[in-house]
């Protein structure tokens, strides 16, 4: 038996319920440390079941938002390449045929122009593991992002 089953088989009794929903918490903890390391990374968040803490312990997944800086086509992919690296090193049970990590990556202007239709969600609205100084560029029509 994996690591998910049985924090799903545990969370199925209700008494215990709270013991799956922290190991989720404790690894979004490890998510957000891990981000840190990263100075590209300048904001990140957490969305969906997540974010509403309307999580099921060992079905859930688990989905991040993350700003990074405006950077070429070559640094984001080492960038992402490595932050998956550390993502699996750290949190073994996460694995392919465990519980999912969903990392999606915009730059701030992306960001200044999709967070409203994630922050317009009634439910899953992102939830900040943490953000640096970050002054996204306000959009104007026409001009290129």
């Amino acid at each position: 038996m994996n690591l998910k089953e049985t924090v799903y088989k545990i969370s199925r009794r209700p008494a215990l319920v709270p013991v799956g929903r922290s190991f989720y918490f404790l690894c979004e903890r490890l998510l957000g440390h891990t981000f840190k390391g990263f100075p590209e990374i300048r904001s990140a968040y957490v969305a969906g079941s997540m974010a509403e803490g309307d999580i099921v312990p060992g079905l859930s997944d688990i989905d991040c938002v993350i700003t990074i800086d405006d950077l070429g086509a070559r640094e984001e992919y080492k960038l992402m390449t490595e932050l998956e690296r550390k993502v699996r090193y750290r949190m073994p049970p996460f694995g392919k045929d465990k519980i999912g990590i969903h990392v999606f990556a915009y730059s701030s202007a992306e960001w200044s122009l999709l967070s409203g239709l994630f922050l317009g969600k009634k439910v899953g609205m992102p939830r900040a593991l943490f953000r640096r100084v970050e002054t996204p560029p306000v959009y104007e029509p026409g001009r290129r992002v």
